[in-house]
């Protein structure tokens, strides 16, 4: 079960300057996950295939990596694009999170 709430910007943030379509569009997927993630555990032509970071997933990897940059994790139901990922995973707020991969990526 998804427990996440992810923090949805304002106007006004979203008018900060960093438009987040160009972002995702500026990061490498492959890039991004295999800094975060490491290299597949599988990959299925479809997808690449890692544990996953959200829950205790030792024995058998569940998390779905899409080339589009969206996730999906068929243990724990969590799933969305790199934002929401990066966002999850560094425990950022979301403009911090645009801006961390602004620097990072962009």
């Amino acid at each position: 079960m998804n427990n996440h709430v992810y923090y949805e910007p304002t106007k006004a943030e979203v008018n900060m300057g960093i438009d987040t379509k160009q972002l995702k569009e500026c990061i490498s997927t492959e890039q991004y996950y295999a800094d975060q993630l490491g290299t597949p555990e599988k990959s299925n032509g479809k997808c690449d295939i890692h544990f996953c970071k959200f829950h205790d997933d030792r024995n058998n990897p569940n998390l779905h990596i899409y080339p589009d940059g969206g996730y999906k994790c068929f243990a724990c139901n969590e799933a969305g694009d790199i934002l929401n990922f990066h966002q999850l995973h560094t425990g950022l707020s979301f403009p911090e999170t645009l801006k961390d991969l602004a620097l990072k990526y962009a």
